[in-house]
């Protein structure tokens, strides 16, 4: 399978999130910090191809030791901190998460990171389109697309030209079980005609 856009799939938490969003051809799964050590290691055995991505949505005592010892492909975060004592890595894609703030506000944020990280994650703001696509033209970013349906989805990427679409994993219902009605209907939308 293969979709027409770029995605990534936020706070991934469980290997069924993992295995469906591969399954769908994402490009980046992002598993969650509020999981183990061990259950990150044992979603990232799970799949391959994918750029895996250290999602940080909690603080985390050592959390530095904890990269180096999983050493994902990039790590999301909204601690200017982190991304400053991590910028030396070169091994490591840095994203920015962006979870608030007036335009002005975010494009001072991205003008002033912009040389340490890859990708700007547009998460809960309150942008216009007209404004996410003028940092769209400036700064590689990830818009999230929750609560958008397949069509609003494609038109805005369309519109925007944002780096990646993005969509949030959830939580099984037991272990194994999972409704992936609302992440389906998007990605199915998205995938191409071509086999």
């Amino acid at each position: 399978m293969s979709l027409r856009y770029p995605i990534k799939i936020n706070r991934v938490n469980n290997l069924s999130d993992a295995r469906y969003c591969a399954g769908m051809g994402v490009d980046m799964i992002g598993i969650t910090n509020e999981i183990s050590i061990e259950e990150y290691v044992a979603i990232t055995n799970w799949i391959t191809g994918i750029e895996i991505c250290f999602d940080i949505y909690k603080p985390t005592p050592n959390v530095v030791d904890i990269i180096r010892q999983i050493n994902p492909t990039c790590v999301e975060t909204s601690d200017k901190e982190l991304l400053h004592s991590l910028k030396n890595h070169s091994d490591i894609r840095l994203i920015y998460r962006i979870e608030s703030g007036n335009f002005v506000e975010i494009s001072n944020i991205c003008l002033e990171l912009n040389s340490i990280v890859s990708l700007f994650s547009i998460e809960g703001t309150q942008l216009s389109r007209e404004e996410l696509k003028g940092l769209a033209t400036k700064y590689d970013i990830i818009m999230n697309i929750d609560g958008n349906s397949g069509e609003e989805s494609e038109s805005l990427f369309e519109e925007i030209c944002p780096k990646y679409l993005a969509l949030s994993g959830g939580s099984e219902i037991a272990p194994g079980l999972k409704n992936f009605d609302k992440m389906a209907e998007i990605l199915e939308f998205l995938e191409t005609n071509e086999d």
